[in-house]
């Protein structure tokens, strides 16, 4: 009896110090450069120095996000609300959008986009690629 009762401990003490499976990032210089734009099916990357605008992402740590895009006569802003997902062992940013814009780079009328997380230090917005429009690639810099 004392060996099942000593069994059944070790079993509960194995189980109840599992961790979950939880995605960390660290939100401190969260601010992202536009590096290039995959074209889609006709397989063209853009270099940012061959656009004519800069793009830019900064995450914030009340999980809100600002997104600009610098042309040399104007700037366009969007801002709104992310989350993080993990979907079959890959992480996203879930960024939803205050209102429409065109901005959001995913396929339809819809105010989000997923980015997936390369790295510590890149981000990945392939949510035109379905509709074969352009993906685009970010990278972490200093502001």
């Amino acid at each position: 009896m004392k060996a099942l009762l000593l069994i059944f401990l070790i079993i509960y003490s194995l189980t109840s110090c599992e961790t979950k499976d939880e995605v960390v990032v660290d939100i401190k210089d969260n601010f992202y450069e536009l590096q290039y734009i995959d074209a889609g099916l006709s397989g063209q990357i853009i270099e940012k120095e061959d656009l004519d605008f800069n793009e830019y992402i900064e995450f914030f740590p009340d999980s809100t996000f600002v997104k600009q895009r610098i042309y040399m006569d104007s700037t366009s802003i969007a801002k709104g609300n992310y989350n993080y997902l993990v979907n079959d062992e890959y992480e996203y940013l879930k960024l939803s959008y205050e209102i429409d814009t065109y901005l959001i780079q995913s396929c339809g009328r819809i105010l989000h986009e997923y980015m997936q997380i390369l790295g510590e230090n890149e981000i990945f917005n392939g949510s035109y690629l379905p509709c074969d429009g352009p993906g685009y690639y970010y990278q972490r810099i200093k502001k």
